[in-house]
């Protein structure tokens, strides 16, 4: 059986607890177990249908009905594992979901996209999936994959990438605060948001190096953004370059640039990749530290 291992970074060390890892790798390996049985019964009825196909050219009277077993062999043994790919996103993600909390929909497409916008480049079409939403203590949470592209449908770009994540929460700040990676994405829009602020100048230099932080009130932004906070940002920035963040009102709003597909079922006669399952929960855990991280659930205001 597959063993999707604990790494030290990830579960080991995580505040969100080894046991939660070690039971959602528990159900990736029942998984896996499933997907040798349905592979093996797949690799078992295809070369069978071929043998009786070839077989056929020998032996007189089964021409007809070696068309059919060969032709409808293949389909039948690799029916289930198309059924497996869909019970990957029906079952195994919400259930992974379930540990932390929160409802999962790879088909949802109502996530408040408008409210994005400002963080987003220029677009001509959209797509929105893996839909994730519930709560983290106190903070209302949703989360989903984006792609933006730009062009014509015969010559399109993508823009963007990744993951949008909405927080809100029961602390306002009386300041919008834009934090903005220094690496950037195609078709930035961010000038029109930032043109009415200042540039916040802040002490930590790597941080500095990183991003550009924008506010109308230089105290707000320090408030926000202190030590701890801005070492999550570096953690998420240093593995999504193009990091932006948005403080206004009781939300936080992040967009994550990611070229990979954090919910991929691109398994087939292969496992399915454990580093990316991996990749993704420590990307959550992230998330959800520097949310606790700004005690964005405190009942203050800035």
């Amino acid at each position: 059986m597959h063993k999707v291992p604990i790494t030290e970074n990830g579960a080991s060390n995580s505040e969100y607890g080894t046991s939660r890892r070690r039971h959602i790798y528990k159900l990736l390996n029942e998984f896996e177990v499933r997907r040798k049985k349905y592979s093996r019964f797949a690799v078992w009825l295809v070369c069978s249908s071929i043998v009786f196909f070839v077989g056929s050219f020998f032996f007189r009277g089964v021409g007809e009905y070696a068309v059919i077993v060969g032709g409808t062999g293949p389909v039948i043994g690799i029916m289930p594992m198309f059924l497996l790919r869909i019970d990957f996103k029906e079952k195994i993600i919400p259930q992974v979901m379930r540990e932390y909390g929160f409802r999962y929909d790879f088909g949802a497409t109502d996530m408040p996209l408008d409210d994005f916008l400002p963080l987003l480049p220029v677009f001509s079409d959209w797509d929105v999936s893996d839909h994730i939403w519930g709560r983290h203590k106190s903070v209302r949470v949703s989360m989903a994959k984006l792609k933006l592209s730009m062009g014509t449908p015969r010559a399109k770009i993508t823009v963007f990438s990744g993951l949008v994540g909405y927080f809100q929460f029961p602390k306002t700040t009386k300041s919008r605060v834009v934090v903005k990676s220094s690496a950037g994405v195609a078709g930035d829009l961010t000038d029109a948001l930032v043109s009415s602020n200042q540039r916040v100048r802040l002490e930590d230099q790597e941080f500095e190096r990183r991003f550009d932080v924008y506010c109308d009130s230089q105290v707000d932004a320090r408030y926000i953004l202190t030590p701890t906070t801005m070492q999550r940002l570096i953690v998420l920035e240093a593995i999504h370059p193009g990091l932006r963040v948005l403080f206004q009102n009781d939300e936080m709003l992040i967009a994550l640039p990611n070229e990979r597909d954090l919910f991929a079922v691109n398994f087939f006669f292969t496992p399915i990749a454990p580093n990316l399952i991996d990749a993704f929960l420590e990307d959550l855990d992230q998330i959800l530290a520097l949310v606790d991280t700004l005690k964005l659930d405190a009942k203050t205001k800035i």
